[in-house]
């Protein structure tokens, strides 16, 4: 069949107004922190912030570069943008006119640009662009926003781009707002909870997959294999599926054989375009000994200590600090924790106290960020060196209002005997 004009707009006009379901961004917090820093819009330039406004990920970014559609071209990744606005304004989507089918598809308006004879497979219209900073320089120009107050991610920003833009957008003031955007990236909307949840669960269904293959002699390659195809199944892609080598660091060696005195920390974690999951347990295929039972309270000690202080919306410190202190008679075990949404590891990062900023050209906040509702964290603990053998927590929870709430249980034990495999799911 003869390849025809796609049905795309370069700026298609959406029939409803514009909601927290058309964002993975909770949109109220967005646009307070815009008003607090005097901003009109903001232009996304990374990846997964692309994705928390406009809904779009490609498969190729962060690997398509420009020398791979034309030889004697750079190593630049090739671009794509998203501009949003406060208020009733749909966000638009810079992309390459290859990939304007997904990215129309997620529901932002979608403005192309590239070679114009990639015009011949989309309905381009007057919005087709040779360039992305000419098409942003439209975007603005279209919404009245040539001379107004702009926050530009700067993050993977070349800075003759940044001077393309500028150059495009002579009257705006541009400004760097990455920082702002982690800031408003770690409180979810309703919707992208609902893809981390979602994928959280296909990685705990994935792991018990993988776990039923425990045995001694198993390979790790084996069990990541039954763990990529379960979460196959469920539409999501494995993210990583590591275990501690002896007891003494982290490895994803395929090679790497369990044994019949197998106690090992095992992280796992899924990826769809719109959400990833992290998440951690003990996979052992032997009973625990007793300095292991007690390491392994310590532990959940520590988490439960965690767990108090986040649902207390207590600082990102506090609650690292409740960790810390309820480890006792471990104080070599690793605790820590950190927001998880679109990549493994956002804010809030729970670490000890220290007298930092976070700060742009558009905020300066204090880095001992409070824990608010909506955010979604992982508390985790970890020991190793008991020997050959390794203990791990990793737990996933929603902040809200109230209180928090687990996405998942944290530890799922393999154990073989005479030949029958079971599996305990411990609460």
């Amino acid at each position: 069949m003869p390849i025809g004009r796609l049905p795309i707009k370069a700026a298609p006009t959406l029939s409803r107004q514009p909601s927290d379901d058309d964002v993975l961004i909770e949109r109220s917090n967005l646009e307070r922190l815009m008003a607090s820093a005097g901003l009109d819009a903001i232009i996304a330039t990374d990846p997964a912030t692309v994705a928390a406004l406009a809904g779009y990920r490609s498969w190729l970014d962060g690997q398509f570069r420009q020398f791979m559609v034309s030889p004697w071209a750079s190593g630049d990744l090739i671009r794509t943008y998203a501009i949003f606005t406060a208020g009733d304004r749909p966000v638009a989507t810079i992309v390459d006119a290859l990939f304007a089918r997904d990215a129309a598809s997620a529901g932002a308006e979608c403005w192309m640009y590239g070679d114009p004879a990639g015009a011949a497979l989309v309905d381009a219209g007057a919005g087709f662009s040779r360039t992305p900073e000419e098409a942003i320089a439209r975007v603005l120009a279209e919404r009245g926003m040539a001379d107004a107050n702009i926050g530009l991610e700067t993050d993977g920003l070349r800075p003759r781009w940044r001077e393309l833009l500028r150059a495009q957008c002579p009257n705006a003031m541009l400004r760097d707002c990455t920082t702002l955007l982690r800031l408003a990236r770690s409180i979810k909307s309703a919707t992208h909870i609902a893809h981390i949840r979602k994928v959280t669960g296909t990685a705990a269904d994935a792991l018990a997959a993988a776990v039923e293959i425990a045995r001694p002699g198993a390979r790790l390659g084996e069990l990541a294999d039954a763990y990529a195809e379960a979460a196959g199944r469920r539409g999501a892609a494995i993210e990583h599926f590591a275990l501690s080598h002896r007891g003494r660091g982290i490895a994803t060696d395929r090679s790497m054989r369990l044994t019949a005195g197998t106690v090992t920390y095992l992280d796992h974690g899924c990826r769809t375009a719109l959400a990833v999951s992290d998440a951690g347990t003990t996979l052992r295929l032997r009973s625990l000994t007793r300095d292991e039972r007690l390491a392994r309270s310590a532990l959940e000690v520590a988490l439960a200590a965690g767990y108090e202080r986040l649902a207390s919306h207590a600082t990102s410190s506090a609650v690292y600090q409740a960790m810390r202190e309820a480890l006792g008679a471990f104080p070599a075990a690793i605790v820590q924790g950190h927001g998880v949404g679109l990549e493994i590891r956002e804010y809030p990062l729970l670490v000890p106290v220290r007298d930092e900023r976070l700060r742009d050209e558009c905020v300066d906040v204090s880095a001992d960020l409070e824990i608010r509702a909506g955010m979604v964290v992982n508390l985790e603990a970890s020991l190793f060196g008991l020997g050959d053998a390794s203990l791990h927590m990793e737990e996933t929870y929603l902040v809200t209002e109230n209180g928090a709430e687990a996405f998942a249980s944290r530890e799922i034990d393999a154990e073989v005997a005479a030949g029958r495999r079971a599996i305990d799911r411990e609460a």
